[in-house]
Parts: structure tokens; C-alpha cells; sequence
């Protein structure tokens, strides 16, 4: 007797070409941020490799980062990422949070912030595009007129 494998539901897509979800991170080891430092993660379409980090440290215009998906959907498993950018799932008493490494020109900073947040994010991003899928929502010709000024 032939087993019969259960039906898989397709990946839902969603019809929006972007998503952004606030959330509040702490600056670890900086004792002037000890409160909350609210921040945003977004993806668009646009760029499907890559998130963008907004982090409202109290200027005027928020302090973004730019680095890729992955960074994020491995690193709330196990370290991922070298350089400027790190993350790293917490242990012990900081299970439930992740930790972003950030190093600039001029500046470093640890940012904690909290797992369900984060994963919260990564599923809205498999929403507008499923991991694995952004060779599919990249448009080439458009980055070689950009390269090329046309």
C-alpha cells in the first residue's frame, strides 16, 4: 500500500512590496542609553538581499545600517556575519534577545534587541519575499542602467 504524503500549503505572498516593524533596542555597555532606544527594521522589494536598521538615537535623523537578511535569519540561531556587522543569539539570562554588532569608521555599538521581534520581522520579510526567492525579485536590468548612469 502506497503512503499518501500530506498536501503543503504554498508560500503565501503578500501584495506589499515592503514591511517595516518598530521594535526598541538597548545599546549594551553605553551607561548614557541604560533606556530603550526605539528602532526600526524594514525590507523592501527593491533590494530583497538586504534589511535596513533605522536606530532613533535622539538626532535628528536616525542612524541607519544596510546589511543582508541572512545576517539576521541565521544569527537568531548562531553567530553569523563578520566585520561591520554581527549578530548573535543570546544564551543564559539573555536567552530571549539577540545581539547586534555594528562597527563604523568612527563608532561601535552592541545592540540588544528581542528575539520575537526579530523573528516577528524575518516572517513578515518571507511574507513579501520568501528566503532563497530574491534572485527572482532582482531586476538586473535596472541595477546595469544604474551602474552604467543610463
Amino acid at each position: 500500500m502506497k503512503r499518501r504524503e500530506p498536501e503543503r500549503v504554498p508560500v503565501q505572498r503578500s501584495s506589499s512590496a515592503s514591511c517595516a516593524v518598530a521594535l526598541l533596542v538597548e545599546v549594551v555597555g553605553d551607561p548614557r542609553h541604560r533606556a530603550p532606544v526605539p528602532a526600526c527594521l524594514s525590507y523592501d522589494i527593491s533590494d530583497p538581499y538586504a534589511v535596513v536598521l533605522d536606530i532613533h538615537a535622539g538626532g535628528e535623523a536616525p542612524v541607519t545600517w544596510l546589511f543582508a537578511r541572512d545576517l539576521l535569519l541565521t544569527g537568531i540561531h548562531r553567530p553569523s556575519g563578520h566585520g561591520n556587522v554581527a549578530v548573535v543569539p543570546g544564551a543564559g539570562p539573555c536567552a530571549g534577545h539577540v545581539f547586534i554588532s555594528l562597527r563604523g569608521a568612527d563608532a561601535a555599538a552592541v545592540l540588544r534587541a528581542s528575539a520575537a521581534d526579530v523573528r516577528f520581522f524575518l516572517q513578515q520579510t518571507e511574507v513579501v519575499v520568501p528566503a532563497g526567492a530574491e534572485e527572482e525579485r532582482l531586476d538586473i536590468d535596472a541595477l546595469v542602467r544604474g551602474i552604467l548612469g543610463s
